[in-house]
């Protein structure tokens, strides 16, 4: 009887021999799959970094025509130079770069991470600020006869760099880049 018992026993003990080349094919596709997964989301990366580098660098390019439009505004001695339509020319021109960079700076700070976003605010706060006090229509420029002209325009630049260090900077270090130059900012 127990010789019986240990016989069968013997026939339903499972070969686990059999089964190591499946659970090692397994294994390589699950590994396999984690690794397709994990490269896929990478290239995904890559490319929502790549689509925000270009809007970076669209919006450096308006800021930056904004900018020349309003410094060339207020250069010394260009009424002398600039007819009241040319300085018009100039000023509708910087309104429309305007416009266009608010909405492109709005998309981009709804779509990017935090610290992003936070240097997107400060520059659309600063070109905002900078169209509205040196326009030549408009009335905080004129009470003070655009005295802080330069220090509007210097904000906007400041700004810039600020957009274009915070999106370059590694995803760990966005942070750390944003604190310094707003400690910048504040130290001036």
């Amino acid at each position: 009887m127990l010789h019986l018992q240990i016989a069968a026993t013997a026939q339903n003990t499972i070969a686990w021999a059999q089964y190591i080349p499946a659970v090692i094919g397994l294994g390589g596709v699950v590994i396999g799959g984690l690794i397709t997964f994990g490269m896929q989301a990478w290239e995904r990366h890559l490319t929502r970094t790549a689509k925000m580098m270009s809007e970076v660098a669209e919006i450096v390019v308006l800021s930056t025509a904004i900018k020349d439009g309003l410094q060339t505004i207020h250069m010394p001695a260009v009424e002398f130079k600039l007819t009241k339509e040319q300085i018009d020319s100039i000023a509708a021109q910087a309104a429309s770069d305007w416009a266009e960079a608010q909405a492109k700076l709005l998309r981009l700070g709804l779509t990017t991470n935090r610290h992003i976003s936070s240097a997107v605010d400060q520059l659309l706060t600063s070109l905002k600020t900078a169209t509205n006090y040196l326009d030549p229509n408009s009335r905080p420029g004129l009470k003070t006869d655009f005295e802080y002209s330069d220090q509007m325009l210097a904000n906007v630049e400041f700004d810039q760099e600020s957009l274009v260090v915070v999106s370059r900077a590694p995803f760990l270090r966005k942070k750390r880049r944003l604190a310094r130059r707003i400690k910048t900012r504040l130290g001036d």
